[in-house]
């Protein structure tokens, strides 16, 4: 009797252990961090890099992972402030994610690449473009610049439309940002024989009278204005310039570039130009089916936001399949240089800085069309 309980015994603890197995092994996945704006004023562009990112993965996951490990997005919101964002730069850092996609803006990468240096995790921004980390041997690379694109503005604007005086308006929020491409604009603008009739900074942090601002602005009768500011703040101006009977030319930079604009400007953005790296009417394949993907998943048109943090993850993914090593995350990306991005090929250089492509854009019909 004894022997046959031990044997009972033995068969139920087997039969146990069959049992727990399964549920004791867990599949190992890639911890991937994103750090952006996910509420406030910038808001609109932390939640389309989230997007394009989740995106991004879930078309990877989908297709059995990378190494057949799936990749686990690890979001924090850093509010668009530095010191928020050094905070959840650090807690991502903590929790060993393998990279971190972000940030967002150039302000909050100034006060978190050295985080981020300090503890050799790459950060891959989609929409960082302040020429202040250019040319840097650091764990930091970007999928967009500006300096070029400043420069075609200025070059834009004297040669195809005969301006050579011009308002510059830009935000002290984001500094590093505005100042730099504002810096470049003005510049290559008196090279070309252009002078500023006006120069006006305001900061989004800040209580500001925007009709003030554009009244000072509109004493002067510059030929055009040129805004270097978030989406709301550049419509928020074109609705005050309208107001006061201002019809000029108007330039925005490229992080106006959102469907926030376009919204929030309404009619007062009609025929405002914008020069970016991004073609939300692009028929190049990839970003046709990324357009379709996006709009079904998300209910709206990607943004360069959203487009350039899905390339940011799929870089990665990339990456991670050449060496699966998180430690060499950076050398493998920068040593592989050429991506086939959703626009098209796209040139990382050894320091981690983009060459792309930019477009001529102006706001029609409530969306965003190429001029050339």
């Amino acid at each position: 009797m004894g022997s046959r309980v031990l044997v009972i015994l033995a068969s139920c603890t087997a039969l146990l252990a069959g049992l727990s197995l399964p549920s004791c092994q867990k599949t190992e996945k890639i911890r991937l961090g994103f750090v952006g704006g996910l509420t406030g004023r910038n808001g609109d562009l932390g939640t389309a890099g989230r997007d394009g990112a989740l995106l991004a993965i879930e078309a990877i996951n989908a297709g059995g992972g990378v190494g057949g490990k799936r990749i686990e997005l690890v979001i924090r919101d850093d509010q668009s402030d530095p010191e928020e964002a050094k905070k959840v730069v650090s807690e991502l850092v903590s929790a060993k994610v393998i990279a971190i996609v972000g940030p967002m803006t150039s302000v909050v990468a100034m006060a978190t690449v050295p985080i981020a240096n300090a503890f050799r995790t790459l950060m891959i921004s989609p929409t960082v473009s302040s020429n202040d980390f250019n040319g840097r041997d650091d764990y930091f690379v970007r999928l967009n610049l500006n300096g070029d694109i400043a420069a075609a503005t200025a070059e834009y604007m004297t040669a195809k439309l005969g301006i050579k005086n011009t308002a510059v308006i830009y935000d002290l929020s984001n500094w590093t940002y505005t100042e730099s491409f504002a810096g470049a604009f003005k510049r290559r603008f008196a090279e070309l024989g252009g002078a500023i009739a006006i120069e006006r900074t305001f900061n989004a942090r800040e209580e500001v009278d925007l009709l003030s601002l554009v009244r000072k602005v509109a004493a002067r009768k510059p030929r055009a204005v040129f805004l270097v500011a978030d989406a709301l703040d550049s419509a928020m101006i074109c609705q005050q310039m309208k107001k006061l009977g201002m019809s000029m030319p108007i330039f925005v930079s490229d992080w106006a570039g959102t469907n926030e604009f376009l919204k929030a400007g309404g009619k007062a953005v009609a025929g405002a130009y914008i020069f970016q790296h991004f073609n939300g009417n692009s028929t190049y394949p990839p970003f046709v089916n990324f357009k379709q993907d996006y709009a079904r998943r998300f209910g709206d048109n990607p943004s360069y936001a959203a487009t350039y943090s899905y390339e940011a993850v799929s870089i990665i993914a990339a990456a991670l399949r050449k060496d699966p090593d998180p430690a060499h995350l950076k050398d493998v990306i920068t040593g592989m240089g050429k991506f086939e991005g959703l626009l098209g090929d796209l040139i990382i250089d050894r320091y981690g800085d983009p060459d792309r492509k930019f477009y001529v854009m102006r706001v029609r019909d409530d969306q965003f069309e190429q001029v050339e």
